[in-house]
């Protein structure tokens, strides 16, 4: 019995997908498919302390390029 042979490689290439499937999904550390975590900044600012902690935050994540949550309440 002789096979074509884009019969042969379709089940190649269907195999190949199947497992990458798997993979991505139950073991997604492996292809770094993981989520990554949102940083969040939550304070209150009412002296020049807490704002040179909130700017150097800032500057943090604008060097670092990420996603980051901000809560911030301003007393003045």
């Amino acid at each position: 019995m002789v096979f074509q042979k884009k019969i042969i490689i379709g089940s190649i290439v269907s195999f190949v997908a199947t497992a990458l499937g798997i993979v991505a999904i139950f073991f997604p550390d492996l292809l770094n498919l993981k989520k990554e975590k949102i940083q969040k900044y939550s304070a209150s600012i009412s002296n020049k302390k807490e704002a040179e902690l909130f700017f150097n935050f800032l500057d943090k994540m604008a060097e670092e390029k990420k996603i980051f949550e901000l809560d911030v309440l301003m007393c003045l």
